[in-house]
């Protein structure tokens, strides 16, 4: 998947679109996103049913500063590589993740609320987080499954890298 969002980019690219970007996407690709800066004006937080990932809804009017996309890619007699595809903007809608890992510093959330399920029996969402406004620095994001509904780049570069690092 990763792969084929790649290659359209850079076909969009290469079309003289200036670095911007549109798509939608949707994947299951062992990719990790990091990126300086989120802002976010609707979020949802909630364990992903029966497994370990947490589920997180980001949606509305997302915003990330300088991201970065890396997936190892193993070829056969070729070696160990990263593909990276890093933005120096990109928003985006619709905008779900299945998350096995999450991190991020200096976090802000207005509105904030926290559903916890008081019944006592098993559900598989046993609370669930959600703010109108949330903003953090240094988001780290190991994504299981992720879908856009429609995703815009601007300041796009994509490329390959042996030593292990990505975008720049």
């Amino acid at each position: 998947m990763l792969a084929a969002v790649h290659g359209a980019a850079l076909a969009l690219v290469v079309s003289g679109n200036a670095g911007a970007v549109e798509v939608s996407l949707a994947g299951r690709a062992p990719v990790t996103i990091t990126t300086d800066r989120v802002s976010v004006s609707g979020l949802s937080l909630a364990p992903g049913g029966k497994s370990d990932a947490a589920f997180v809804e980001l949606f509305k009017d997302f915003r990330a500063e300088r991201v970065c996309l890396t997936s190892p890619v193993r070829l056969p007699l070729a070696g160990r590589f990263i593909v990276y595809i890093g933005m120096e903007s990109m928003t985006a809608s619709g905008f779900t993740i299945e998350a096995a890992g999450l991190s991020a510093s200096r976090l802000s959330m207005s509105d904030a609320g926290l559903d916890v399920e008081a019944n006592g029996s098993e559900t598989s969402r046993p609370f669930e987080l959600t703010a109108g406004s949330f903003k953090a620095s240094q988001v780290t994001i190991k994504p299981r499954s992720y879908t856009a509904a429609t995703m815009s780049a601007q300041g796009f570069h994509a490329g390959v890298s042996r030593d292990g690092n990505g975008c720049s």
